[in-house]
């Protein structure tokens, strides 16, 4: 099952066509080593998956000098990261309690949220139209990266705050969905091994 949501279906007579760069900020992350421990977990380009979300396998750490000043790359719930190197666009919502520093292969976006619903934002990003936006914006590029200039040339449809939650909250009944999903298939594995283990 897909992940993409076309959202298309879902405008409003009054949506309105904004480019990223008239309703968001941008910030890159921190430049270091990653470890296996240390204060903070280290969110990295490869700890965003296809589907959009930050994976929970393999984390890594660091630790921030004193001359560092936390909040400049400490993540907040709801914030949106997007990859600008190797997996160039993809991008994720940042829901954990884990203190956690973002790498400088990563953007923070920051909205304009009298506009723009942060999951919104993200819901949008998992669809075909901003991906051939994001393909056009690196295509024919030796070395494809997604910077903040690429970002900013996003253009997103804007529909009310009220639509947005809906949409918001249609595509997590699609995560659960799918999540369940991927527990079937887990179970399915594991049951297949038993059988296996028991032929021996």
């Amino acid at each position: 099952m897909s992940l993409s949501l076309s959202l298309s279906l879902s405008y409003e007579e009054e949506t309105i066509i904004k480019k990223l760069e008239e309703i968001a900020t941008f910030e890159y992350g921190y430049t270091a080593k990653a470890d296996n421990k240390g204060e903070y977990r280290f969110i990295q380009t490869g700890d965003i998956s296809k589907y959009g979300n930050i994976l929970e396998q393999e984390k890594k750490y660091i630790n921030l000098p004193d001359s560092i000043i936390e909040d400049k790359f400490l993540l907040k719930e709801r914030d949106i990261i997007v990859a600008r190197h190797g997996n160039c666009g993809r991008t994720a919502i940042f829901q954990s309690n884990e203190k956690t520093i973002f790498t400088n292969d990563l953007i923070r976006i920051k909205f304009n949220q009298e506009t723009i619903l942060p999951e919104y934002y993200w819901c949008f990003s998992q669809t075909p139209e901003y991906w051939n936006q994001v393909n056009n914006l690196i295509g024919g590029t030796v070395q494809p990266q997604f910077n903040a200039n690429s970002l900013k040339e996003i253009q997103i449809p804007i529909p009310s705050l009220e639509k947005q939650k809906e949409i918001v909250k249609e595509k997590e009944n699609d995560l659960l969905v799918i999540n369940y999903q991927k527990q079937s298939i887990e179970l399915l594995k594991e049951k297949q091994q038993k059988s296996l283990n028991n032929l021996w």
